[in-house]
Protein backbone atom coordinates (compact mmCIF):
# COMPACT_ATOMS: atom_id res chain seq x y z
CA UNK A 1 0.00 0.00 0.00
CA UNK A 2 1.49 3.66 -0.80
CA UNK A 3 0.10 6.47 1.25
CA UNK A 4 0.80 10.09 -0.14
CA UNK A 5 0.15 12.49 2.74
CA UNK A 6 -3.05 10.66 3.67
CA UNK A 7 -5.48 11.06 6.71
CA UNK A 8 -5.54 8.08 9.40
CA UNK A 9 -7.71 9.45 12.33
CA UNK A 10 -10.35 11.80 11.17
CA UNK A 11 -10.72 13.14 15.23
CA UNK A 12 -7.29 14.17 14.92
CA UNK A 13 -6.97 15.60 11.55
CA UNK A 14 -5.72 19.10 12.42
CA UNK A 15 -3.25 18.28 15.29
CA UNK A 16 0.23 19.35 14.90
CA UNK A 17 -1.13 22.77 13.32
CA UNK A 18 -1.52 25.79 14.76
CA UNK A 19 -4.84 26.57 17.24
CA UNK A 20 -6.63 28.90 14.27
CA UNK A 21 -6.07 25.74 11.93
CA UNK A 22 -6.78 22.94 14.32
CA UNK A 23 -10.49 25.26 15.40
CA UNK A 24 -11.04 24.63 11.49
CA UNK A 25 -11.16 21.05 11.81
CA UNK A 26 -13.93 21.43 14.42
CA UNK A 27 -16.38 23.48 11.93
CA UNK A 28 -19.28 21.20 10.69
CA UNK A 29 -18.15 22.29 7.08
CA UNK A 30 -14.80 20.70 7.76
CA UNK A 31 -14.24 18.50 5.24
CA UNK A 32 -13.74 15.26 6.83
CA UNK A 33 -17.10 16.23 8.53
CA UNK A 34 -18.83 16.83 5.26
CA UNK A 35 -17.09 13.22 4.14
CA UNK A 36 -18.80 11.69 7.23
CA UNK A 37 -21.68 13.36 8.61
CA UNK A 38 -22.69 14.96 5.46
CA UNK A 39 -24.21 18.66 4.99
CA UNK A 40 -27.02 19.78 7.34
CA UNK A 41 -28.74 20.69 4.19
CA UNK A 42 -29.91 16.77 3.63
CA UNK A 43 -29.01 15.44 7.08
CA UNK A 44 -28.11 16.06 10.78
CA UNK A 45 -24.66 17.16 9.90
CA UNK A 46 -22.19 18.33 12.48
CA UNK A 47 -18.66 18.47 12.81
CA UNK A 48 -16.55 15.25 13.13
CA UNK A 49 -17.05 14.66 16.46
CA UNK A 50 -20.53 14.68 16.85
CA UNK A 51 -20.43 10.86 15.88
CA UNK A 52 -16.97 9.45 17.33
CA UNK A 53 -18.32 6.63 16.19
CA UNK A 54 -18.97 7.30 12.74
CA UNK A 55 -15.11 8.59 12.44
CA UNK A 56 -13.98 5.85 13.95
CA UNK A 57 -15.60 3.35 11.32
CA UNK A 58 -13.99 5.60 8.19
CA UNK A 59 -10.37 5.62 10.22
CA UNK A 60 -7.70 3.51 8.59
CA UNK A 61 -5.85 3.44 11.68
CA UNK A 62 -8.96 1.11 12.94
CA UNK A 63 -8.92 -1.74 10.17
CA UNK A 64 -4.31 -2.81 10.62
CA UNK A 65 -4.86 -6.48 10.84
CA UNK A 66 -2.39 -9.71 10.48
CA UNK A 67 -3.56 -9.15 6.87
CA UNK A 68 -2.85 -5.21 6.40
CA UNK A 69 -0.03 -5.49 3.55
CA UNK A 70 3.40 -3.52 3.52
CA UNK A 71 3.24 0.26 3.48
CA UNK A 72 5.10 2.92 2.13
CA UNK A 73 4.22 6.55 3.53
CA UNK A 74 5.09 9.59 2.43
CA UNK A 75 4.51 13.03 3.56
CA UNK A 76 5.52 16.51 3.08
CA UNK A 77 6.93 18.68 5.61
CA UNK A 78 5.37 22.11 4.23
CA UNK A 79 1.78 20.39 3.92
CA UNK A 80 -0.78 22.94 5.15
CA UNK A 81 -3.71 20.14 4.41
CA UNK A 82 -3.60 17.39 6.04
CA UNK A 83 -1.38 17.77 9.35
CA UNK A 84 2.21 15.42 8.59
CA UNK A 85 1.10 13.70 12.17
CA UNK A 86 -1.88 11.67 10.07
CA UNK A 87 0.44 9.91 8.58
CA UNK A 88 3.18 9.46 11.46
CA UNK A 89 -0.16 7.98 13.27
CA UNK A 90 -0.94 5.60 10.84
CA UNK A 91 2.74 4.33 10.53
CA UNK A 92 3.03 4.18 14.10
CA UNK A 93 -0.04 1.82 14.23
CA UNK A 94 0.75 -0.33 11.73
CA UNK A 95 4.41 -0.77 13.16
CA UNK A 96 2.44 -1.63 17.09
CA UNK A 97 0.88 -4.35 15.40
CA UNK A 98 3.59 -5.65 13.31
CA UNK A 99 3.14 -4.63 9.67
CA UNK A 100 5.99 -3.66 7.46
CA UNK A 101 6.08 0.47 7.52
CA UNK A 102 8.56 2.86 5.55
CA UNK A 103 7.45 6.58 6.54
CA UNK A 104 9.43 9.21 4.73
CA UNK A 105 9.49 12.76 5.91
CA UNK A 106 10.28 15.17 2.32
CA UNK A 107 11.18 18.01 2.78
CA UNK A 108 9.73 21.20 1.34
CA UNK A 109 6.99 19.16 0.22
CA UNK A 110 3.75 20.39 -0.22
CA UNK A 111 0.07 18.63 -0.41
CA UNK A 112 -0.01 17.73 -4.12
CA UNK A 113 1.70 19.45 -6.94
CA UNK A 114 4.18 18.21 -9.42
CA UNK A 115 7.13 17.60 -6.15
CA UNK A 116 5.20 14.13 -5.85
CA UNK A 117 6.51 13.26 -9.71
CA UNK A 118 10.39 14.18 -9.46
CA UNK A 119 12.49 10.86 -10.38
CA UNK A 120 13.63 10.80 -6.69
CA UNK A 121 10.26 10.19 -5.41
CA UNK A 122 9.09 7.76 -8.25
CA UNK A 123 12.79 5.80 -7.64
CA UNK A 124 11.68 5.29 -3.81
CA UNK A 125 7.86 4.09 -5.19
CA UNK A 126 8.94 1.70 -7.79
CA UNK A 127 11.84 0.21 -5.67
CA UNK A 128 9.32 -0.32 -2.85
CA UNK A 129 6.47 -1.79 -5.60
CA UNK A 130 9.38 -4.03 -6.66
CA UNK A 131 10.61 -5.55 -3.24
CA UNK A 132 6.98 -6.73 -2.67
CA UNK A 133 5.64 -7.50 -5.74
CA UNK A 134 8.63 -8.99 -7.36
CA UNK A 135 9.58 -10.47 -4.49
Amino acid sequence: MIDFYGLSDLLRVGEGFPDDVVQKHTSASATEAIWVNGTSVFNDGGPITRYPERAAAANPINYINSNTPPFLIMHGTKDTIVSPRQTEILHQALLQKGIDSTYYSINNAQHGGDYWMQPEIMKIVIQFLDKHLKG
